[in-house]
């Protein structure tokens, strides 16, 4: 049985694809911030030849932060320190 992450609605397929700064502009930050977001894993893209984020995609990263009582910014701080301690324990191995 397919769960939610992995089935997708007509909807969801049929969904506009917005460009990068399209999409930054769709969730009302600046161009770094959305690509940090995509690169610690918060938000999903498409390289399609450019790196398009598909709408449905960022409307559940909106209802996912509008439910929490986290910050964008506090969750980006967080993500990056995880992140670093990764690396560090890669180089003492």
């Amino acid at each position: 049985m397919k769960t939610r992450e992995t089935m997708r609605t007509r909807e969801e397929i049929n969904s506009p694809m917005l460009m990068e700064r399209e999409a930054a502009k769709y969730l009302r930050i600046n161009n770094s911030t959305l690509v940090e977001l995509r690169k610690y894993g918060f938000i999903n893209s498409l390289d399609l030849g450019a790196r398009k984020y598909p709408k449905w995609e960022l409307d559940r990263f909106i209802s996912k932060w509008t439910d929490s009582q986290e910050s964008i910014e506090d969750a980006l701080e967080q993500a990056k320190r995880e992140h670093e301690v990764k690396d560090e324990k890669i180089v003492h191995l």
